[in-house]
């Protein structure tokens, strides 16, 4: 809300003009210049002067001044004359040349018709001005030019009625109208219109006595300096190329720079007349609102005109009623006071200010968007400027009618915490403007206190995120990804404020840029995502383009390529080179836009060169699409998968002496420019019933199966997105996932209320969480957004729960939800959902007819041999990790990414967990034709046992010649029972080696067995190796007492059995999870240097770093 709104503020303007009032109070606005050039020259003196010019033999001398002032005040684009004094061989004195429209429409003329017509113009310093002008209109109309006008300049005094006979009979007679223009209106002009420096420049007169004194101050210097720069860019034609509503911008800017300076009426109104003119043809809704409020304002406290204000009123209050935009509706109660004001000082009358009318619907309008619980600080801004409205009729009854506007305000301002964009500033400084002149008022002093009170907070908690911000910016330049996470969320709440929109927008940006380091794709995306949403929230607000970062766009494409998002991708990039184009004014802008487009088109080639063959048939289509979206790199890149090599040829792409290696050679470079992990293995055309979106978090793959629109897609995001934010720096904590990969699937669906729903449902032995959303996800009210948010903290946390339980959940809870601030990190800016209904409007979902033509040309894939990428070289293997060896790994966590990270295993914790392994048993016969042997894992849960190895046999099959399932036998674990023994149950480390700056987390379960013989396993053992096979079945064994009943027809073949020794097992070998330090391995006398002590010194270290810890 603007403070100079406010009806009790303008009473200060019975003490003199409007002007006086805002010159008064608001100096900065006006010009700071004290003396600027000053000609004395009288108008008496200026007529005298004019009189005798033709005595003087000054003819040519007036006529240069003549024209001046008619290209000043009727047409700019007068020819001079070439020839001789009296018309020259043209005829003429001057007329207009024609220029395009794209030239007139920026010029601040009220009559512009001369821009493409042919005006022919006299100047005359001649006493018989009669004679004169019937020579000159004869000449001119015998050339035969078909002049539409003839204009007719003299230094002589023409009477009115003389004029108006003279204009007749010319018209009459040479059927071209005529308009004479004599002294009358010369010292109009002059006087009237500022133009006493032409007097100067070419008549002479008063040039002795003009005293020029440069006393220009600091802020018209600064004004001057931008201003003439604007008006230059405006003037060049050649500088909106495609950015039009820029053209826009900047009129409506240089109309305020002027009134600013306090430049001639003409000239401001002239300008803010171009700036409207603009909008209407070139602008948004927003800009021509913004002119025509700039104009009103401007011409009730510059021009002191409030009939002009009413009368822009109306063209105002037209745009902004049908708006659900608080700060539309903000600029009719901005002028209302004025207008109520107006009348109140006889100003207006009643009839023409229309007040009741207006009011009327003003507050119809406001109580509208009231209603609109969806947007919360918007409706609560249309109540603030509600009660700013009432605010002039209760004055009107006396101080007690204000109480009730008191106390309602102040649930505003309660209301208002916690809104972080809510326009809190200009609301407090409109309650201190009228607290200068309301009746003093306990019930005032009580808001004014919650009011400054809740500043003093807000401006604590924006300065405090300000400097959390640069910490992360600093950490973020050394590399320390998850230091940066840390700050950037304590930053992130603290600087949801309007009054620090631009803070908040580097935090978002800076984010993003964290999780990308950090390997966390979804969120990094979700985070530039919101970062364009602010700034489109801003366009949108205001219609100013120079508000959208270019480089938030950028950094959105960028995820989205990185995701493998095609069409995510080309939308962000149209976006951009629309933002681009329009801010481009000037070479170095337009150097910028093709640095970013040419940046853009080869990052989008890249994506489009890893396409599977079986997607080529996808893209047949897309070629020309890319070349009208300023992509034609990645259009090469299209047709060159698609086996168009003939049409690139044509195309002149490659020099004759190219070969084809030549050629292919080019693009493997271009392949492995972005190696092997840039973008994501698979990626999407969005041309299938459903989308699978990945995510990797502390080394547990996430897997989504999305339908394929737009709203299951926000929710997949918005999800993905939330558990990565909140795991975001828990690789530095001692927490590994028990589940190498979750999966979930996201349809929308028919449910009760306006959020998701979150179920896990059994699917051949493994969870898959399944997530259902109303097919029409409207988030129409405060409470629908809430509940969204609601939903996805409750999934987010029950998921994280459902892939690791930190070893201290205490101090990891402590350092991650309350250190941290890790929910505002996850949630703040999650409503995925909402952004996308913004961002891409009123469609269900996205596919490539959206960019196509239909004369696009067909581009089939006719490649004889399918293309095979160049294998890019990637490091040799490095250590495996098990769980119970992840203390001290020697990595540098702090530098490491999540996608850095993977676990490997086909244990479903939760579901061994549930099935209890109580024992291991063995089935063998001595027999020669006896089946394979048995090893049976005894499950005291039947069901869960069962699908635990259903599980298994979906994974691998129902044999595993692969030994992808890793079986171990170790033996020797117990010095107090040498014939205990542990079962390892896992995968297959040895196949899933990580490169050397990787890492790889194995989750296995084991089974310390305490017989007192150990025949069963040597007659096992011995069965074994003769049949070389042997049968891995569940069992059932509800107790220890009980007869265990084995499950054969689960079982699983299998060939390999690592059977070792527990004293070889060394400090960085997965099994060492089998070693018990209350209970150690049996270590050989012969071997005084096995491997095993070192195991088991390790092991005690990390006990007593564990012990020192709790």
């Amino acid at each position: 809300m603007d403070s100079d709104s406010t009806e009790t503020e303008v009473r200060q303007l019975s003490e003199g003009a409007p002007s006086n009032y805002m010159r008064a109070r608001h100096p900065d606005l006006f010009s700071d210049t004290t003396v600027s050039a000053v000609h004395s020259v009288s108008k008496e003196v200026l007529s005298y002067h004019l009189e005798t010019l033709t005595n003087q033999k000054d003819e040519a001398t007036f006529e240069e001044f003549a024209r001046r002032l008619c290209e000043k005040f009727i047409s700019p684009n007068l020819r001079p004359q070439t020839g001789p004094v009296g018309g020259g061989d043209g005829k003429t004195d001057s007329e207009t040349y024609p220029v395009s429209a794209a030239i007139s429409e920026r010029w601040f003329i009220p009559d512009r018709a001369g821009a493409d017509q042919r005006w022919a113009f006299a100047f005359s310093a001649a006493a018989d001005w009669k004679k004169k002008i019937r020579k000159d209109v004869k000449s001119i109309a015998e050339t035969g030019r078909g002049y539409p006008r003839i204009y007719f300049v003299t230094n002589q005094f023409v009477p009115s009625k003389d004029s108006a006979s003279m204009q007749d009979a010319l018209e009459e007679r040479y059927g071209i109208p005529v308009t004479i223009l004599d002294k009358t209106w010369i010292l109009n002009k002059v006087f009237e219109g500022h133009s006493l420096d032409l007097v100067v420049e070419t008549l002479g007169v008063g040039r002795e006595e003009t005293e020029e004194a440069n006393h220009v101050g600091p802020r018209d210097s600064q004004r001057i300096a931008e201003l003439e720069k604007l008006e230059a860019r405006i003037g060049d034609g050649s500088k909106y190329d495609g950015s039009l509503p820029s053209l826009v911008d900047d009129s409506i800017r240089a109309a305020v720079l002027s009134r600013g300076l306090e430049r001639p009426r003409y000239e401001v109104e002239g300008k803010l007349e171009r700036a409207l003119r603009l909008a209407r043809k070139h602008g948004s809704a927003k800009q021509q609102l913004a002119a025509l409020y700039n104009w009103a304002w401007t011409a009730f406290f510059w021009l002191d005109d409030p009939a002009k204000t009413s009368e822009l009123y109306g063209e105002v209050e037209t745009l902004a009623l049908s708006s659900d935009d608080s700060d539309d509706l903000e600029r009719l109660t901005n002028i209302l006071p004025l207008l109520h004001f107006s009348v109140a000082q006889k100003l207006l009358t009643p009839d023409a200010a229309q007040l009741d009318q207006r009011l009327v619907r003003a507050r119809e309008a406001l109580t509208r968007v009231i209603n609109l619980e969806a947007r919360p600080n918007n409706a609560l801004h249309a109540r603030s400027l509600a009660l700013m409205l009432e605010i002039v009729e209760a004055g009107k009854k006396g101080p007690e009618a204000l109480i009730d506007i008191w106390k309602q305000f102040k649930l505003v301002v309660k209301d208002a915490d916690g809104l972080g964009v809510f326009p809190f500033e200009s609301i407090a400084d409109g309650l201190t403007e009228l607290g200068k002149h309301i009746p003093e008022s306990p019930e005032f002093d009580e808001l004014y206190e919650q009011v400054t009170d809740s500043l003093a907070s807000r401006r604590s908690e924006g300065e405090a995120g300000k400097r959390n911000s640069q910490r992360a910016f600093q950490k973020l330049e050394k590399g320390l990804h998850f230091d940066a996470i840390r700050w950037f969320g304590r930053a992130v709440g603290l600087l949801v404020k309007e009054e620090y929109r631009d803070e908040l927008s580097e935090v978002l940006f800076g984010s993003s840029l964290a999780f990308e380091q950090a390997g966390l794709y979804w969120a990094a995306r979700n985070y530039a995502f919101a970062a364009v949403s602010q700034d489109l929230a801003e366009f949108t607000r205001t219609g100013n383009i120079s508000v959208v970062n270019p480089t938030h766009l950028k950094r959105l494409f960028h995820m989205e390529c990185r995701l493998g998002r095609t069409l995510y991708a080309i939308q962000s990039h149209e976006l951009a080179m629309l933002v681009r184009g329009a801010q481009a004014h000037d070479e170095k802008s337009r150097q910028r836009y093709e640095e970013a487009r040419l940046s853009d088109s080869r990052m989008f080639g890249g994506l489009l060169l890893r396409l599977a063959d079986s997607d080529l048939a996808e893209i047949r289509s897309l070629p020309d699409a890319l070349e009208r979206l300023a992509m034609p790199e990645a259009r090469l890149a299209a047709l060159f998968r698609l086996g168009q090599d003939q049409v690139t040829r044509e195309e002149g792409w490659w020099p004759d002496t190219e070969s084809a290696a030549d050629i292919e050679d080019h693009f493997n470079r271009w392949y492995a420019y972005f190696g092997n992990d840039f973008f994501v293995r698979k990626i999407s055309l969005y041309s299938g019933a459903t989308v699978e979106l990945t995510s990797a978090v502390v080394g547990c793959q996430i897997i989504i199966e999305a339908a394929n629109n737009l709203v299951s897609l926000a929710v997949s995001e918005a999800f993905l997105g939330g558990i990565e934010a909140l795991l975001a720096t828990s690789l530095e904590h001692r927490l590994l996932p028990h589940l190498e990969r979750i999966r979930f699937r996201v349809d929308p669906a028919t449910t009760s209320g306006n959020a998701p729903i979150l179920t896990f449902e059994e699917r051949m032995g493994v969870p898959v969480g399944v997530i259902r959303h109303p097919a029409h996800f409207e988030l129409t009210t405060k409470a629908d957004v809430v509940a969204f948010v609601e939903w996805l903290k409750t999934a987010v946390v029950e998921v994280i729960l459902r892939i690791a339980i930190p070893d201290d959940v205490e101090g990891w809870s402590k350092q991650v939800f309350a250190e941290e601030n890790a929910l505002d990190r996850a949630l703040t800016f999650s409503n995925i959902p909402l952004i996308t209904g913004s961002f891409f409007g009123d469609i269900d979902h996205l596919s490539l007819e959206r960019w196509v033509a239909q004369t696009d040309r067909i581009y089939h894939a006719i490649r004889s041999k399918p293309w095979t990428s160049p294998e890019i070289a990637v490091p040799e293997s490095g250590v495996p990790v098990s769980e119970d060896a992840m203390d001290g790994f020697p990595f540098d966590t702090a530098r490491m990414k999540h996608t850095d990270m993977k676990i490997v295993s086909p244990i479903v914790v939760s579901k061994w967990n549930d099935a209890h392994w109580r024992a291991t048993l063995f089935m063998y016969s001595p027999d020669k034709d006896a089946p394979p042997p048995v090893l049976g894992i005894a499950f005291e849960n039947a069901d869960a046992g069962k699908a635990i190895f259903e599980g298994f046999r979906e994974r691998f099959g129902q044999h595993d010649p692969g030994n992808d399932l890793r079986i171990a036998i170790i033996r020797g674990v117990s010095s107090k029972n040498p014939s205990a023994y542990a079962v390892v149950v896992g995968p297959n480390f040895e196949k899933n080696l990580p490169a050397s700056d990787k890492l790889v987390g194995f989750v296995s379960r084991i089974n310390v067995m305490q017989p007192k013989s150990d025949i069963h396993l040597r007659n096992f053992i011995q069965q074994l190796k003769r049949d070389g096979r042997y049968l891995l079945a569940p069992a059932h064994l509800p107790s220890l007492d009980a007869e265990p009943k084995p499950m054969l027809e689960l079982g699983i073949g299998k060939y390999d059995l690592e059977i070792k020794e527990a004293w070889q097992i060394g400090a960085s070998d997965p099994d060492a999870v089998v070693i018990d330090l209350n209970d150690p391995p049996i270590i050989p006398p012969d071997q005084p240097d096995a491997p095993v002590i070192e195991t088991l010194r390790k092991k005690a270290e990390q006990q007593k770093s564990r012990d020192r810890e709790a």
